[in-house]
């Protein structure tokens, strides 16, 4: 795998682990598109979620400390 140059130095700013710090970065995305994946099948199954499934959703996220701010 190759990184531009400029990114390999930031990295290495924020940490002393620059493989680990990608890996994490990538489970991190895998499991937001496997996510997705599983969404968009529930909704061509079960029709679009509605405003309050999402808002009960959020709420959930909310008090589990998981709301929007989690990376």
């Amino acid at each position: 795998m190759t990184l531009p140059e400029e990114q390999v130095t930031e990295l290495r700013k924020l940490t002393g682990n620059v493989s680990a710090y990608i890996a994490a970065a990538v489970d991190r995305r895998i499991r937001h598109d496997l996510l997705a994946q599983d969404l968009a099948r529930y909704e061509q199954e079960h029709g679009e979620f509605t405003a309050d499934e999402i808002a009960a959703a959020q709420a959930e996220l909310d008090s589990d400390g998981a709301g929007s701010n989690a990376a």
